[in-house]
């Protein structure tokens, strides 16, 4: 959330996709979804934020929506565990990858099978 050009707070949305701020004056705001290493793109609104004007008539606002769209299947590696590696032993190591959009529970996946 932005006022006046300069970052104000910054948040997380929960499971079910809605956010707050607490806001400490009345002003005109503007709410962006940070895309920055993230596996989307904002689909609307057009502009890819939405400027809200708090005041104290109108302190609450609840279309401040997203959509968004999978850049596409993006395979990543969330982690790499190992026991001791040691030069001359044989150790296991357990990778975890897959479709990085699965980790905020996207499934931009969904029906894509192994070839």
């Amino acid at each position: 959330m932005y006022k006046n050009g300069i970052l104000e707070q910054q948040t997380y949305s929960n499971f079910k996709g809605t956010f707050d701020f607490d806001t400490y004056s009345f002003n005109l705001y503007k709410i962006e979804f940070d895309t920055i290493n993230s596996p989307f793109t904002i689909k609307c609104p057009t502009s890819t934020f939405h400027l809200k004007n708090i005041s104290v008539s109108d302190s609450l606002h609840y279309d401040c929506n997203f959509g968004l769209d999978c850049k596409g299947i993006d395979l990543a590696t969330t982690s790499i565990y190992a026991n001791e590696l040691r030069p001359g032993n044989i150790s296991g190591i357990k990778i975890k990858a897959g479709d990085f959009n699965d980790i905020f529970g996207a499934h931009c996946a969904a029906g894509i099978s192994e070839q």
